[in-house]
């Protein structure tokens, strides 16, 4: 008995991330412009994204603001009221607050009712009124209890986010029993936390990667909000960006089923925030790893900070999610902990202080205003664990989709049983085959059997915690990249002997931290030649001084300091080393024709290349240097830019270098101004480059910087005790020029 059907195998796992990443490259590069472009709401939404860092000590700052104003209206700390008395006026009373104001009310209409019988009174009706009146206002000063509070709704749900976040902004779509009404006044959007990567923005959404902020990437708008000056993420706090436009649901992004229409598309405000990564656990092998109570204690802050954020921002409605346990090695228990411990108010970090159940906490925030949270969490079973550490009184609930889930579990484990058998079946045929190259050919697809049942048992679930990453994926490599580069027991993953761990084995995040450890150089490098045919490599450049760091004098690379052979291991390392080798780091060139030598052109962000302009110093009349800056010296410093942007066409930064004739550091003519401050010479300065400047293009408008080389009188202290040291103290400020003309690209 055969299958009807011809079975489907999966592709390699590095086919399926380059599709993925082909995918997102698209959506990124033309579908999420082309959104913004059309729909203004979120266009505002992605520019008015803000970095908030710290924002408890902002709100402890508007609350001290907040309470100092409200003191004026108190006297030595107590409350004051005002009490209308008959031929008295109005007259302070102290405390009573709400009181007060309630007896002053019931007092006026008794003096009122009072009035109204005439003044012909005897003295003792008076009296007799005056108790009634006395008596009735006791009755009516009576305190009216307020409405007690709605509980806070916390569920874990079993699904991913944006699917839990449409359950919250539509909940009539989920539960025909809470009809949807419509109201006046417009609701909240739902609040997503981003468990966002501290270094990158979007994480690898742009490498194939499959983690919660890739998935939302791929999904949203949110990327564009993501600004590259936002990074490196604070410590405490993260990004908010409101009015996200949602225009694909969970399917995968290859599926066009999963394309939401114009009328359905809906908007979430997201924060985006990281956590610790590989954190120091406590415990003995045979105990559950925990972490320290140091870690605890931030875990703790980033979330309380998440929450103020929210909090200040009006968010009801919250969608949270398991942050951190995965790759990054936080435990699912101390963490669901941190996150009960911050919504009760009480520190679940602080051992020493021990509070009853029942006790009010001091000195904490329990955030009123957020009333509904559902942690979304993707794979069963940290959900179960999850919520076993949260105090087993939430059951953790099935989400949409979660039984299609369970049958693709099904389908896989049918799948993995063939597999298994195949496996048996190829070691029993190879056994028997004395054929050299048979028996080759038969271990490469047995192999490949094995791999993709490691693979089978190791996939973790559906969408769930930020560090879902498939970056086990880059291992296993095709057997001809194999054969082509070689195998190295230090960087191919370890397929015969489990005990082994390669380098590739890292997160992604934690191998990016490697590499700019590794290949970040201070100052800048210097590709030079002293003859037209020889190249000098990388390797072989020498260090100098850049934007005041880097050595003082030019220094050859030391042994080993630029590890180029890691480069050249194999093609996954290539791809993941030389962005930050020839992204990360600046390159000088002293001669137009090193320009070719020593650096991938494609892949250079940062360069520097010295001028001479010996004219700016010899003409001492500004009529001179301003017919040789408009005729002369700027037109080639156009010439020379063009030419380096046709080398390298992604630059980011192009400095120039100005170096005066023999080291003289004389003022230029349109920066010696006598009387006035630095500030009022650089402002004389743009205004005299600006006429004087004109530009072919935006791009080059931005990456150019003009700059004299740092004088010893501009960093007397760095050279102090080197042969650069200066001998007289008529020196300038250097910086006074690259400031000036940094200030006329603003000009307009």
């Amino acid at each position: 008995m055969g299958r009807t059907e011809k079975s489907q195998g999966l592709a390699p796992p590095a086919i399926r991330k380059e599709i993925r990443a082909k995918q997102a490259r698209r959506i990124v590069n033309k579908t999420v412009p082309a959104i913004l472009a059309s729909n203004s709401r979120a266009r505002k939404g992605a520019d008015n994204s803000e970095l908030i860092a710290d924002p408890e000590r902002l709100g402890m700052t508007e609350k001290e603001g907040r309470k100092s104003r409200d003191d004026v209206h108190t006297n030595g700390g107590e409350d004051v009221g005002y009490v209308k008395r008959k031929g008295q006026g109005r007259r302070k009373a102290k405390g009573g607050g709400g009181f007060e104001d309630e007896n002053t009310r019931n007092e006026d209409v008794a003096w009122d009712s009072g009035k109204a019988k005439g003044k012909g009174k005897s003295k003792g009706k008076k009296r007799n009124d005056s108790l009634q009146e006395g008596l009735s206002t006791l009755s009516l000063a009576t305190v009216t209890t307020p409405p007690p509070k709605k509980a806070r709704s916390i569920r874990i749900i079993v699904t991913d986010t944006l699917t839990a976040a449409h359950m919250l902004s539509h909940p009539s779509l989920y539960n025909p029993a809470t009809p949807s009404k419509p109201s006046s006044k417009k609701s909240p959007n739902t609040c997503i936390l981003n468990m966002a990567s501290p270094l990158h923005p979007g994480g690898g959404v742009l490498t194939g990667a499959t983690s919660q902020e890739e998935y939302l990437c791929a999904r949203t708008t949110l990327l564009p909000s993501l600004k590259d000056s936002f990074y490196r993420l604070p410590e405490l706090g993260g990004i908010y960006t409101p009015d996200v436009l949602v225009f694909r649901n969970s399917l995968s992004i290859g599926d066009n089923k999963g394309k939401l229409s114009p009328t359905e598309r809906w908007y979430v405000d997201v924060v985006s925030a990281g956590t610790i990564r590989f954190p120091n656990l406590e415990g003995e092998e045979d105990e559950a790893k925990r972490l320290e109570k140091k870690d605890r204690q931030l875990v703790e802050a980033k979330i309380r900070a998440v929450f103020s954020i929210m909090e200040k921002k009006g968010a009801e409605k919250v969608v949270l999610g398991a942050w951190g346990c995965g790759a990054y090695g936080n435990p699912v228990k101390d963490v669901a902990e941190a996150f009960r411990s911050v919504l009760d108010g009480v520190s679940a970090s602080s051992s020493s202080n021990k509070k009853s159940k029942n006790s009010p906490p001091t000195g904490q925030e329990t955030w009123p205003g957020i009333k509904q949270i559902i942690f979304a969490i993707g794979n069963r079973r940290m959900a179960n664990a999850f919520a076993a550490a949260f105090g087993g009184a939430i059951q953790v609930e099935a989400g949409p989709g979660s039984e299609a889930t369970e049958d693709e579990g099904d389908e896989e484990d049918t799948v993995t049983e063939e597999l298994q058998s195949k496996i048996q079946e190829m070691e029993g045929q190879i056994s028997q085959v004395w054929n050299p190259d048979l028996k080759a050919r038969m271990g490469v697809i047995l192999e490949g059997l094995k791999a993709q049942l490691r693979e089978r048992e190791g996939t973790p679930g559906v969408e769930g915690g930020d560090d879902s990453e498939e970056e086990s994926e880059e291992e296993s490599e095709e057997e001809g990249d194999e054969d082509l580069h070689g195998t190295m027991d230090w960087v191919a993953s370890a397929k015969e002997d489990e005990q082994k761990f390669g380098f590739l084995d890292l997160p992604r995040e934690l191998r990016d931290i490697i590499y700019e450890f590794a290949f970040c150089v201070e100052g800048a490098i210097l590709i030079y030649a002293d003859e037209p045919y020889v190249v000098r490599p990388v390797k072989e450049a020498v260090t100098i001084r850049h934007h005041r760091s880097g050595p003082i004098e030019p220094e050859p690379m030391l042994n080993k300091q630029l590890p180029v052979a890691l480069v050249r291991t194999c093609r996954q390392m290539y791809a993941e080393c030389s962005p930050v080798l020839y992204g990360s780091n600046t390159f000088a060139f002293l001669k137009s024709r090193n320009v070719k030598w020593g650096a991938v052109s494609g892949l250079v962000r940062h360069a520097t290349i010295p001028l001479n302009p010996h004219s700016l110093f010899r003409k001492h009349l500004e009529e001179e240097v301003s017919y040789w800056w408009k005729k002369q010296f700027w037109p080639h410093i156009l010439f020379r830019s063009h030419w380096m942007l046709k080398w390298f066409p992604n630059l980011k930064t192009l400095t120039m270098t100005l170096e005066p004739p023999d080291r003289l550091t004389q003022r230029p003519v349109f920066l010696d101004v006598v009387n006035k401050t630095r500030e009022q010479r650089v402002a004389l300065a743009a205004t005299w480059m600006k006429p004087r400047c004109s530009w072919e293009g935006e791009y080059l408008r931005r990456c150019l910087h003009l700059e004299f080389l740092p004088s010893p009188g501009s960093l007397r202290d760095e050279y102090a005790g080197t042969r650069f040291a200066p001998e007289d103290d008529e020196e300038w400020d250097v910086t006074e020029f690259s400031d000036a003309f940094q200030l006329m690209k603003k000009l307009t």
